[in-house]
């Protein structure tokens, strides 16, 4: 019994070495982000090339081409002064999504910050793949449509008028301040722009001039095209309610006692 106990204990110990080996990183001066203002930021008026709504292929500098090497310059327009600096400065930046695109991305967006450091850094974690809408068709006009691509697409389309499209895609990030990712604050962001009149006039593809509808869209870049458009993206802190943490607590609690009888018995 003692030299299984005396095993059990080794195991536990090396299981919590490797632990400390995973998660401990190579520098400890990032900090997660203070939300006693809500740590919202808002984005307005990036002008994005919609290289392909099915394939995920957003480019925020164009004409240059889609790449995650470096960042674009955006804009920061609000919304918590304590955490963001508002104002186009040369820390404002965000990469581009190009197909395929790997994750984590380490700085997808960077913002000025009046916090110690200056600048807040946001790590692409995920790009989420919506659920298909109730009644989800993208090939047929109809007002009020909601649909998804398929295929893995991220984005979700809506008809808002008869020459009218909004499009969106979410994604998850982690933000801080510092030089690592410990200690960071979990973001949700989306991603919006409206299509509005007519696509653009492009020789050679068969639906230039069409009408902005949702199948006249996926039709247009499906065939080569290209959309440049302005996009906005509001990015709110994705923390657990107050009543999280109590159930959370109370599910400690309870495998403390149960630990507790299990020795007892």
């Amino acid at each position: 019994m003692f030299a299984k106990q005396k095993m059990l204990k080794n195991v536990t110990m090396t299981a919590a070495a490797l632990a400390v080996s995973i998660f401990v990183p190579d520098h400890l001066q990032a900090t997660s982000i203070p939300l006693g203002g809500g740590g919202v930021l808002q984005l307005n008026n990036m002008t994005g090339q919609l290289v392909g709504v099915d394939n995920a292929c957003i480019n925020w500098g164009t004409p240059a081409a889609c790449q995650t090497t470096t960042g674009i310059q955006d804009t920061v327009s609000g919304q918590d002064p304590a955490v963001f600096t508002v104002g186009s400065t040369a820390l404002d930046t965000i990469k581009d999504l190009p197909a395929g695109v790997a994750t984590p991305l380490v700085d997808f967006m960077t913002a000025a910050s009046p916090l110690p450091g200056g600048e807040v850094f946001f790590d692409l974690e995920s790009i989420i793949i919506p659920a298909m809408p109730v009644g989800n068709n993208c090939t047929t006009f109809a007002l009020s449509a909601i649909c998804n691509p398929g295929g893995g697409s991220p984005f979700i389309l809506v008809q808002n008028s008869a020459n009218q499209v909004s499009i969106s895609l979410s994604t998850n990030e982690i933000a801080y301040t510092g030089t690592s990712t410990s200690g960071s604050t979990p973001y949700h962001s989306i991603f919006t722009t409206q299509l509005s009149g007519d696509l653009p006039t492009v020789t050679g593809n068969p639906y230039s001039g069409d009408v902005d509808t949702i199948p006249n869209i996926l039709d247009f870049v499906g065939a080569g095209g290209t959309i440049t458009a302005t996009w906005s993206a509001t990015q709110s802190p994705t923390v657990p309610e107050p009543m999280s943490f109590v159930l959370l607590g109370s599910g400690l609690v309870g495998m403390g006692l149960l630990r507790r009888r299990t020795r007892r018995s």
